[in-house]
C-alpha cells in the first residue's frame, strides 16, 4: 500500500521474526517445566528469585518465562522499528505522510 515490495531492513525482519518465535518457545516452555511461574502477574524480580517458604525449589519455569519475555520484546521492537524505517524511507514518490493510506481493507 506504500508503494515498495519489500521492507527497508530484510534482515531486521528475519532476525525480529525469529526472535519472537523462539522467545514463545521460551515462554511456553516454561508450563512444561514446572507450571506457571508463580511470581505475580509483574513478574517482580524478588518474588520470581527467592523460593517458597517451603523449601522447594521452583525449578527453571520463572528463568525461561522471563527469557521467553525478554526475546518476545526484542522481537517486537525490531519489526516495529523496521515497519516505520519502511513508511518513511521507502514511499512512492508523491506519497507523503497525509497521503497515505492507514487501513489495510
Amino acid at each position: 500500500m506504500i508503494g515498495t515490495r519489500d521492507r527497508r531492513i530484510p534482515r531486521s525482519t528475519c532476525s525480529g521474526s525469529g526472535s519472537s518465535r523462539s522467545g514463545g518457545i521460551f515462554l511456553y516452555s516454561s508450563f512444561a517445566l514446572g507450571g506457571a511461574p508463580d511470581g505475580g502477574w509483574f513478574g517482580y524480580a524478588p518474588l520470581t528469585s527467592t523460593p517458597p517458604a517451603n523449601g522447594s525449589s521452583r525449578g527453571a519455569a520463572p528463568t525461561f518465562w522471563t527469557v521467553g519475555l525478554i526475546m518476545l520484546g526484542i522481537g517486537s521492537v525490531a519489526t516495529a522499528v523496521n515497519f516505520l524505517v519502511t513508511i518513511l524511507n521507502m514511499r512512492a514518490p508523491g506519497m507523503t505522510m497525509m497521503r497515505m493510506p492507514c487501513s489495510c481493507g
